[in-house]
């Protein structure tokens, strides 16, 4: 039996959504209970959803009273599971039909010496798909299913509770950081996992829900000032093993920055993001596949500047200098940032 766990906050719409594709699941006689923690939403919402809807004999509402990110949400869960798998699941997330069924083919994981298991998370069919958000996953950082090379053992980088099933007498004896508020708080827990006990992770690609809220590119930017004062933290949780990988090695050792690649980046997205349409055609005629590849590789490249950036941020080092202008990395980037919403008010959020 499976208890699965929804951390949310102020998202009642989303959330309903979440609880109808739990109860239209074909292996629905899995679930022996769900538990919807409010972490201290600033109304009462996400209670009236779970009190009025028809699954609400088998959920238990717990409610914080301090706002403390996902982490502490999912363990007041895990404290009081009564099930051996947990299954984490965002509040914003839809599970398919068979979800459930597919990971319980594979083997649910019911104790310690068990495999973790992830499903695949992409785009709910009733999102627009922009092209930053076609790229954000499929070659861009979020939901980075392409990097997998082993189902069977992937790294721990890709414990990503989205979408997520663990033994529940394994997490309990781990559970999630405090520290980590904004992202990778599920990271780092699949990295004491895997380094304290061995645990294997597994990618069932057939198990698969969608991601209902979109991104933005202007929106993704700004958000790395945030999430990635949690990626240095969470090198520093887990050793220098991924400081390289992180970016974190080159921010710090950068000392200036050149405006021409980002401006040219800039430019290509205004030429060649409006009017593409979704997925990508890449055979329509010749070029089709460079301007894809090119306006990928844009979207790239302004991302490393802000991660770059933000992680020095994050590390309290100094502005970098243009080297082939008269200005620096914090007075650029807002003008890089004020440029492309204008440019392209419809990605900015």
């Amino acid at each position: 039996m499976i208890s699965i766990v929804v951390a949310t906050y102020d998202r009642p719409a989303s959330l309903k959504q979440c609880l109808d594709h739990v109860e239209g699941q074909s292996a629905l006689a899995l679930v022996g209970e769900i538990i919807v923690v409010d972490d201290a939403s600033p109304t009462g919402d996400a209670r009236t959803v779970v009190e009025g809807h028809t699954l609400h004999p088998r959920i238990r509402f717990l409610r914080r009273t301090v706002n403390g990110g996902p982490g502490p949400a999912r363990n007041d869960a895990i404290d009081v599971a009564r099930h051996p798998t947990t299954l984490f699941l965002d509040d914003d997330i839809l599970m398919a039909p068979d979800t459930l069924a597919t990971l319980a083919e594979a083997g649910l994981p019911t104790g310690r010496d068990d495999p973790s298991l992830i499903g695949r998370v992409g785009w709910h069919t009733s999102v627009a798909v922009t092209p930053f958000m076609q790229w954000l996953t499929n070659g861009g950082p979020l939901f980075p299913y392409a990097r997998i090379t082993d189902p069977d053992d992937c790294h721990w980088s890709h414990y990503i509770t989205s979408l997520a099933a663990s033994s529940t007498e394994l997490i309990r004896a781990e559970r999630f950081t405090d520290r980590l508020r904004c992202r990778y708080e599920d990271l780092e827990l699949g990295y004491r996992l895997q380094r304290r006990h061995g645990n294997r992770l597994r990618y069932v690609a057939g198990a698969t829900a969608g991601d209902l809220h979109g991104r933005g590119l202007v929106e993704w930017l700004r958000a790395l000032r945030r999430m990635e004062a949690d990626l240095v933290l969470l090198s520093a949780l887990t050793g220098e093993e991924m400081a390289e990988a992180f970016g974190i090695v080159r921010a710090k050792t950068l000392t200036s920055f050149a405006t021409r690649p980002l401006l040219l980046a800039h430019d290509l997205i205004g030429t060649l993001e409006p009017g593409r349409t979704m997925p990508p055609r890449v055979d329509s005629h010749y070029g089709d596949l460079w301007e894809w590849q090119a306006l990928c590789q844009s979207y790239r490249v302004i991302q490393n500047f802000f991660r770059i950036l933000s992680i020095r941020d994050a590390l309290g080092l100094a502005p970098l200098d243009a080297v082939d202008a008269v200005t620096d990395s914090t007075r650029f980037s807002e003008q890089l940032l004020d440029s492309l919403q204008v440019q392209s008010p419809a990605m900015a959020s």
